[in-house]
C-alpha cells in the first residue's frame, strides 16, 4: 500500500511504510520531502487507530458506523445504500501440522502420507452496501467473471487429466515416473490446501474498500461467503 504526500512545489508523491522517517526526492522539484512516522502516515491515510490491528480498525468501525460502514453505497459513495449483502471472512489464524507429512519410505518404496492438522480459524462479519445501480453493475461484473473463471478451470482439468492419466500409464512401464505422478499429485495438494479460497473477483472487490482492503492483505489464507441481497436492515432485524 502506498501513502500520498504532497511536495512544497505541489507535486504529489507516493511513499510506502517502509520510507517512514526517511526522505526521499520530489521527482518534479528534486527537493528532499521528509517522509512522516509510521502512525503518522496511517493517520493521513484515515486510519484514526493505526497501532490497532487490522481485524480490530474493521471490527471498531463497524461498532461506531464509520467509514465504510456509514449507511452511504461503498461503491459510489455518493447515494444512500438501499441493499445490503452480509460478508462472512473467516479467516486461518493457526495451523499446526504432524511431524509426520510428505513422502515418507515404505515397504514397497516411496508413499505420499498427509499428516493430521489442528487449525483455528476466527470469523468477521461485515455489510456489502449498495445503491440500485452500483449493485446492478456489480451483479453484471460478477456474472462475467464467473464465467471466465469457469472457463479458466475447464480448460486446466483438460490439460491436467490427461496428463496425469499419461503418467500413470508410462509409470506401469517406466518405475521412474512415478515420482513425476507422486510430485504433480503432491503440487496440486498444496495449491488446494493454501489457496485463498475466494473468487478473484470477490477479493478485488472487497480489496477496494477501506479497512477491508487492509484485512486481506495480511491474511495467509481465508475463506469468503457472500449472502444473497437483502434491504438494508434486514439482516439486521432478524
Amino acid at each position: 500500500m502506498s501513502y500520498e504526500l504532497t511536495c512544497q512545489c505541489g507535486h504529489l508523491l507516493r511513499v510506502r511504510l517502509g520510507q517512514a522517517g526517511s526522505q526521499v526526492a520530489c521527482t518534479s522539484c528534486k527537493a528532499m520531502v521528509a517522509v512522516p512516522s509510521v502512525s503518522q502516515l496511517k493517520r493521513m491515510a484515515g486510519n484514526k487507530a493505526p497501532y490497532l490491528a487490522a481485524v480490530e480498525r474493521l471490527s471498531k468501525a463497524l461498532a461506531e458506523h464509520a467509514e465504510p460502514f456509514t449507511g452511504e453505497c461503498q461503491f459510489c459513495n455518493s447515494q444512500p445504500a438501499s441493499l445490503q449483502r452480509l460478508v462472512c471472512l473467516h479467516y486461518l489464524v493457526a495451523r499446526h501440522v504432524s511431524e509426520r507429512e510428505g513422502l515418507q519410505p515404505s515397504a514397497t518404496g516411496m508413499a505420499l502420507v498427509v499428516g493430521s492438522a489442528n487449525e483455528q480459524w476466527h470469523i468477521v462479519q461485515f455489510p456489502l452496501l449498495f445503491c440500485g445501480d452500483c449493485h446492478k453493475q456489480v451483479q453484471q461484473e460478477w456474472r462475467r467473471a464467473n464465467f471466465g473463471s469457469f472457463a479458466k478451470t475447464l480448460g486446466a482439468m483438460v490439460f491436467y487429466v490427461p496428463l496425469v492419466v499419461l503418467l500413470i500409464v508410462l509409470s506401469l512401464f517406466i518405475p521412474f515416473v512415478s515420482i513425476g505422478v507422486v510430485v504433480l499429485v503432491v503440487v496440486m495438494a498444496v495449491r488446494h490446501r493454501t489457496r485463498k479460497k475466494v473468487s478473484p473477483f470477490i477479493r478485488e472487490m472487497l480489496s477496494r474498500l477501506p479497512l477491508v482492503g487492509d484485512v486481506m492483505v495480511g491474511l495467509d489464507e481465508f475463506e469468503v461467503e457472500v449472502a444473497p441481497a437483502a434491504p438494508v436492515g434486514a439482516m439486521r432485524n432478524r
